[in-house]
């Protein structure tokens, strides 16, 4: 067979005995994929090349696919814009910026190319060996989790989800289906993120299980999360807001982060609510050594730009057009 240099090697043995010796049609086959992709040549030219027939060659490469031979790698080099990158890093103390570029224009686009760029994050910070890994579920986020769980090389120990899965038509279904397929350990919270007051919410963190939760939350070597529109009917239970609240939500937020309310300097709105709110708080949030604020979109640019304002994330995954916008309205 051909190394991956092109040079050739013993197809008849294996490498170092951890691999068995290739057939004889995977080893054609290999070298059919290399004579289309390496060298770029026509299937004509490979049945040439290889004295088999131009049918042949397609079921060749078809081969060469399915035994996974062939990668394909698409380098965007959009997404390698190292002035804009550097410029939002020295703009907000960020330690890493992954820039991404749907391919296409709609909201589940936007979200599958945030979670790749997510995951290619995690994987080359290697954060996550034998650590958990604690989320505020959103769809960016989930988005990043489907994606992570066939790219990374390194798999967190276990997924611990402080909040965000809750909403106001009942628990996110697609939460449910993630746990139920994936591999490792999922803790999920064991509560609602509002609760009806600051007695409930402290009184439910006191019992075992919201303590356990609490430990596995702390140990995490990354948190992950998203951003949210400012609408009080996203909540779990609107209900429980009171009128003064939702006129402040209305007149001052430009977003959410981990259930807390900003306004456009990422300063907390409603800060009753945020009482009464569980999870992560915005000073936990500057406090932990790792934290990635994975969002885009036109209408995600104001709570962005006022999260990495306050330094609420260390490490950002953003769209092209969105990481433009937040330089230059600082500009």
């Amino acid at each position: 067979m051909h190394g991956a240099d092109g040079r050739a090697s013993d197809s008849g043995g294996s490498s170092g005995g951890e691999q068995p010796p290739l057939s004889a049609r995977d080893a054609l086959a290999l070298d059919a994929a290399k004579l289309a992709h390496g060298r770029g040549l026509s299937q004509q030219r490979i049945a040439e090349a290889l004295h088999v027939s131009r049918p042949q060659v397609s079921k060749l490469l078809a081969t060469a696919r399915a035994k996974g031979f062939v990668r394909t790698l698409v380098l965007d080099p959009r997404e390698s814009d190292r002035a804009l990158t550097q410029g939002l890093r020295e703009r907000f103390g960020l330690g890493d910026v992954r820039l991404v570029v749907p391919a296409g224009r709609g909201p589940a686009d936007l979200d599958h190319a945030l979670g790749v760029g997510a995951a290619e994050m995690l994987d080359a910070a290697g954060a996550l060996e034998e650590a958990a890994l604690a989320v505020w579920w959103s769809s960016a986020v989930r988005a990043t989790l489907e994606s992570a769980l066939g790219r990374l090389r390194v798999r967190p120990g276990s997924l611990v989800v402080l909040g965000g899965q809750e909403r106001a038509d009942g628990p996110d279904p697609a939460f449910d289906a993630f746990a139920a397929r994936t591999a490792f350990p999922v803790h999920r919270g064991p509560a609602a993120s509002v609760h009806a007051s600051l007695a409930a919410r402290i009184a439910r963190e006191e019992e075992a299980d919201a303590r356990a939760h609490e430990a596995l939350a702390r140990e995490a070597g990354v948190l992950l999360f998203g951003a949210e529109a400012a609408d009080p009917r996203a909540l779990a239970r609107p209900d429980l807001l009171t009128h003064e609240e939702r006129a402040q939500i209305r007149e001052h937020s430009v977003g959410r982060v981990c259930g807390r309310f900003l306004d456009a300097d990422g300063r907390i709105v409603a800060p009753t609510l945020s009482q009464r709110t569980a999870g992560p708080t915005l000073t936990d949030l500057r406090r932990r050594g790792r934290t990635v604020l994975v969002a885009g979109g036109a209408e995600q640019v104001a709570v962005i730009r006022a999260a990495l304002a306050r330094r609420y994330a260390h490490h950002l995954v953003t769209d092209l057009a969105t990481a433009r916008q937040l330089l230059a309205d600082e500009g």
